[in-house]
C-alpha cells in the first residue's frame, strides 16, 4: 500500500481499538496529509485530514494526561490509545480547523451527569 504522507511530522507508539477486546499494537504516522497507522504483522489505516469530521480526546487525572483520541470520519469511527496523545493532539492541530476537537465524555462523567440533574 502506498504511503499517504510524504513528510512524516511525528511518529508514535499506539493501539489501534478496532475492537476494545483486542488492541492491535503498532505505530501511528501523522504527517502533511492525515494519519497512518501501521499494526504489528497485518493491519494498515489511513486517515485523510479532508475525511475527518472529529477528534475526541480521552483525558485523565484533572485534564493533564491525554490516554488517546477518537478520530471520527465521514465513514466511521477510530480509536488509539497513544504514547505522546497531547503531542498528538498539537500536530494534528496544525492541519485541522480547531473547532473540531472536543474532549471525550467517559460513561462515569455521563453517569454522574444524570443522576446530579435530578
Amino acid at each position: 500500500m502506498e504511503p499517504l504522507n510524504k513528510k512524516v511530522e511525528l511518529e508514535i507508539k499506539a493501539n489501534s481499538m478496532y475492537t476494545s477486546m483486542i488492541p492491535k499494537p503498532g505505530v501511528l504516522f501523522i504527517g502533511e496529509r492525515g494519519l497512518e497507522f501501521r499494526g504489528e504483522g497485518q493491519g494498515y489505516i489511513q486517515i485523510p485530514y479532508k475525511e475527518i469530521v472529529g477528534v475526541r480526546a480521552q483525558l485523565f487525572f484533572g485534564r493533564r494526561y491525554v490516554r488517546g483520541f477518537f478520530v471520527d470520519t465521514k465513514s466511521g469511527t477510530f480509536n488509539f490509545v497513544v504514547s505522546k496523545g497531547r503531542r498528538a493532539l498539537q500536530t494534528m492541530g496544525q492541519h485541522l480547523p480547531h473547532n473540531i476537537f472536543t474532549r471525550n465524555i467517559s460513561s462515569f462523567e455521563g453517569m454522574f451527569k444524570r443522576i446530579t440533574k435530578r
